[in-house]
């Protein structure tokens, strides 16, 4: 994450399967190692894709850390009848808090040139 910024957007989109399909909610997070400073939330896996927010309004104490989606029971027991599971995640950092005037700033999903921009990940569960 860049310095001082408080929250951290992640598009989630389902690539496979294409179809509509009975997936449930897994818990996203931004792990730390003081924990999970921005919170979690409640993320379900969409083919148009969907963003969610992290953060709590006021920065974390580390900047950098780990992404974590941790598929429920439902979703686990469907992978393990041999169903695939492929997420892709995109990460942005920015400011949303502002105090007393303070403007708010928000990162978009771009590549940054200072390389705090955007950011890939794809998971396959199986």
């Amino acid at each position: 994450m860049g310095e001082n910024h408080d929250t951290l957007w992640t598009r989630i989109t389902l690539l496979s399967p294409t179809g509509p399909w009975p997936w449930s909610y897994g818990i996203l997070g931004f792990r730390t190692s003081n924990g999970y400073e921005l919170g979690s939330v409640k993320a379900y896996p969409e083919v148009e894709s969907e963003v969610f927010k992290l953060g709590i309004g006021r920065p974390p104490y580390q900047r950098s850390g780990q992404l974590t989606f941790e598929p429920r029971s439902f979703n686990l027991a469907w992978v393990k009848n041999e169903y695939p599971l492929t997420l892709k995640f995109e990460c942005a950092s920015g400011v949303t808090s502002g105090g007393f005037g303070d403007p708010v700033v928000v990162n978009s999903f771009v590549r940054a040139s200072d390389g705090v921009g955007l950011s890939l990940v794809q998971i396959d569960f199986s």
